[in-house]
């Protein structure tokens, strides 16, 4: 399917970046694995990934170095003659600047990551968790506490919160590198309940709608650059969003119920 094709994938030796990394290789793709922390880890990767008859090499590099992020995708290019296919799995949440931000304010404030889709027609609606940070903030219901399995990256099984998150009004908020410079990305959404109970997916959960509507929504999340991780809040606004942008000088997207198609092309121009 991908033979021919060279991947890189940022944060590869890891979690998600280890199975998708496996993933394209199994498919035929060349794969560079890149890494921060641990080289073991990467190396093991690759290793798997040669001894199962595919191509594969590590690269350290920290992709919050733009610099480096530059030359490290120059060396794969070298190496393997070309680039197909990049996935940006490498990120992480440290200074918790939104979650200071709502403090003293009422509602929830927690990373998320994307997780699927209902599309049902007219009543499209997304599921967003995290198996390990969603606050308990969120829950709308008690939340419960079980050891599960984890299916990918090597590691321990963790101890999970399950519950079903709130309702209301709120934003999904993002920062994204456009290469010389910053990008906020705040959407306005609606927290909404779930339609059916999810016993097979024991995590915490929180689903919510796009404004102005799916179509609109989702796609100018992704032609602004929007990432698969995220903040929710039910306690900042987007007008708290759009102040720190104007603090800081950082370029604002907003999505919302005055987003248009037209505003599409705008988005996918920038």
């Amino acid at each position: 399917m991908l033979e021919g094709k060279v991947a890189l994938v940022t944060g590869g030796g890891r979690g998600i970046g280890r199975a998708i990394a496996l993933k394209l290789a199994a498919y035929g793709a060349a794969v560079a694995v890149n890494y921060c922390g641990s080289k073991e880890k990467a190396e093991e990767v690759a290793d798997l990934i040669l001894k199962n008859g595919g191509k594969a090499k590590v690269y350290a590099c920290n992709v919050a170095d733009f610099q480096a992020s530059k030359e490290m995708t120059e060396q794969v290019i070298k190496d393997f003659g070309g680039l197909d296919i990049l996935v940006n799995n490498a990120g992480i949440t440290r200074d918790n600047l939104l979650m200071k931000m709502s403090e003293g304010k009422e509602g929830a404030t927690g990373f998320i990551e994307d997780y699927t889709y209902d599309l049902t027609p007219g009543q499209e609606l997304e599921l967003a968790s995290h198996m390990l940070e969603v606050p308990p903030a969120f829950a709308a219901t008690k939340p419960e506490i079980d050891v599960i399995p984890l299916g990918i990256g090597g590691k321990e099984d963790p101890a999970r919160l399950i519950f079903d998150g709130v309702t209301g009004d709120g934003i999904q908020v993002t920062m994204v590198d456009m290469g010389d410079h910053f990008r906020i990305i705040c959407a306005d959404i609606e927290l909404v309940k779930q339609p059916k109970p999810m016993p097979k997916l024991p995590v915490a959960r929180i689903m919510y709608r796009h404004k102005p509507n799916f179509q609109i929504g989702t796609a100018a999340w992704c032609y602004a650059g929007g990432a698969h991780h995220s903040v929710v809040s039910t306690a900042l606004t987007r007008d708290d969003i759009a102040m720190f942008a104007r603090l800081t000088g950082t370029e604002l997207i907003t999505i919302g119920e005055d987003t248009t198609e037209a505003d599409l092309q705008k988005f996918f121009m920038k």
